[in-house]
């Protein structure tokens, strides 16, 4: 198919699509929030002694700073902003750092700390993931990582990889287990199963670190029987 004047495959082709379906939708919602909230700001309060619904209270109409937590269902966040890749916080367990956790609650747009409380779901990577937040003062959904991360020594661009990921895999080399096995123990715990995919991606980065390791240790060892077997002569 061609898409932007470009050869792309279908597959590819319908995910672009999705992908500026999306950022219409979360403009138009972003736009609506906006202006619920100037609504809200602007309503003058009424005496209290008024008690039918039309007179009462604003807050009978107008709902709360914190309502998107309901009024918006799982289903639309997910399909919306995340192209269906969300999971409800208690779908499973995950491996938390809590102070990378603690220390990564700050939205990238006002800059002011997310609480706990405003948590929609959960993104998942793995054994861990980012916690989305819905910040309370922009109405934007931050992505906060669950735990440290870094980039991999062939990884030039993309998402940065989760540090328990990697260990997850030196575990299982170190362990002499599979794949297999791994997921049974970790699904048996109620934590992700965990795709083969990334099992290879990361099996990949350690095995080459491990490859490193091994070919100093041999380096070192041929050079210490070496200066054995030279000093060995003269003594």
């Amino acid at each position: 198919m061609r898409v932007n004047g470009k050869f792309a495959k279908k597959r590819e082709a319908n995910r672009s699509k999705a992908r500026q379906t999306n950022v219409l939708k979360a403009r138009s919602c972003r736009l609506s929030a906006a202006v619920v909230a100037h609504v809200s700001e602007n309503i003058p309060e009424l005496p209290s002694s008024l008690s039918t619904p039309v007179a009462g209270n604003a807050s009978s109409f107008i709902s709360s700073d914190h309502s998107y937590t309901n009024s918006s269902s799982f289903d639309f966040i997910n399909e919306t902003f995340f192209s269906g890749r969300l999971r409800p916080i208690s779908n499973t367990r995950f491996v938390v750092d809590l102070q990378t956790l603690f220390d990564n609650m700050k939205c990238n747009y006002c800059d002011l700390e997310l609480k706990m409380k405003d948590a929609v779901d959960v993104l998942p990577a793995g054994i861990t993931g980012h916690l989305v937040f819905r910040c309370y003062s922009c109405y934007r959904y931050v992505r906060t990582a669950m735990g440290k991360v870094h980039r991999a020594h062939y990884q030039n661009r993309g998402p940065p990889v989760f540090d328990v990921n990697s260990k997850l895999a030196t575990a299982i080399h170190h362990s002499g287990i599979g794949p297999t096995q791994a997921n049974n123990f970790l699904t048996t715990l109620n934590l992700p199963f965990v795709s083969s995919f990334l099992f290879q991606k990361r099996s990949q980065e350690v095995s080459d670190t491990f490859q490193k390791v091994a070919q100093s240790s041999i380096d070192m060892a041929l050079q210490k029987e070496v200066e054995m077997t030279i000093y060995g002569k003269f003594m």
